[in-house]
């Protein structure tokens, strides 16, 4: 009973010590989550721009709000997004050249960006971000 007692106590502590740290703002990001985070963020900025800014994602989903930590990093993200969007563009009107099913033409945004998303390159620039800021 001792050493129920002994263990439930230790457990305790250890789940609030990993509560009490996980939550601050001073706790240390993993890389992971910073390139996660850098790629989820430019996949909603490559949807809001391909669509001329009349969608607002962050308004509608939380996952597209870039956490406080990532601001600084808006213009890094848009300038990866910005080359992508006018590849969007170039394709569309490139469709419009063609003649394509009914309902098909016009752009491909989502597609695009989902193709970008799992791009190389923008795991790439994620992760030379993330080394040169240190995680």
């Amino acid at each position: 009973m001792k050493y129920q007692k002994l263990l439930l106590s230790v457990w305790f502590i250890v789940l609030m010590f990993s509560c009490r740290t996980a939550g601050k703002p001073g706790a240390r990001l993993s890389r992971a989550e910073f390139i996660d985070s850098f790629k989820t963020i430019s996949f909603c900025r490559c949807v809001e721009l391909a669509n001329n800014k009349k969608l607002d994602l962050a308004d509608d989903d939380v996952s597209c709000r870039p956490p406080d930590w990532l601001y600084s990093e808006g213009d890094a993200i848009d300038s990866l997004v910005l080359r992508e969007v006018k590849k969007i563009r170039l394709d569309s009107l490139d469709r419009a050249q063609y003649q394509v099913a009914e309902g098909m033409d016009g752009k491909h945004v989502i597609s695009s960006c989902l193709t970008f998303y799992n791009s190389q390159a923008l795991e790439t620039s994620a992760r030379r971000r993330a080394k040169f800021l240190g995680y």
